[in-house]
């Protein structure tokens, strides 16, 4: 079956390996198949959201606009390190992804991660991914934790 969605993410995530590749070549070489898979998994996540705004063309933009001017500041300043571009990266891949329903661990039927302190709120069926607005920052920073913490990015805030 064709997928569209595929024919977006696969070329958006070979095109930020090569953004890496490009600012820092082998400083860190294994940083750039880590963002590419990142990439990979983020917007896969993200095409299940059902919000009309926020979804897999939405953070493509995002993400490239935050490349474009973390080149720039690169080339210009200097002093972009890149563990800096990784997680700035990965930022910008996972603005947004707190929108989705069932990223969370303790997301359930109905009732989902608010990312705060543990807490939960319980949703009206049939509402969209945008119902959870409300919580999408602190629900984005709890999927980082919970799927990227440890090895993959360091000193991540609690």
């Amino acid at each position: 079956m064709l997928n569209l969605q595929k024919l977006m993410i696969e070329p958006f995530s070979d095109a930020l390996r090569h953004c890496y590749i490009e600012a820092y070549g082998v400083a860190e070489p294994n940083y750039a198949d880590i963002i590419r898979w990142a990439a990979s998994f983020a917007l896969e996540n993200i095409a299940n959201c059902d919000a009309l705004y926020h979804n897999v063309e939405h953070t493509i933009m995002v993400t490239m606009s935050g490349q474009a001017i973390l080149r720039g500041r690169h080339l210009v300043e200097g002093g972009v390190t890149p563990r800096d571009w990784l997680h700035f990266t990965m930022a910008s891949l996972c603005h947004d992804i707190g929108y989705v329903k069932g990223i969370c661990r303790d997301d359930r039927s109905g009732v989902f991660a608010t990312g705060v302190n543990g807490a939960v709120v319980e949703l009206p069926p049939g509402g969209s991914c945008a119902s959870l607005a409300p919580y999408h920052v602190d629900r984005s920073k709890l999927f980082i934790r919970e799927r990227f913490s440890g090895r993959l990015l360091a000193d991540l805030d609690p």
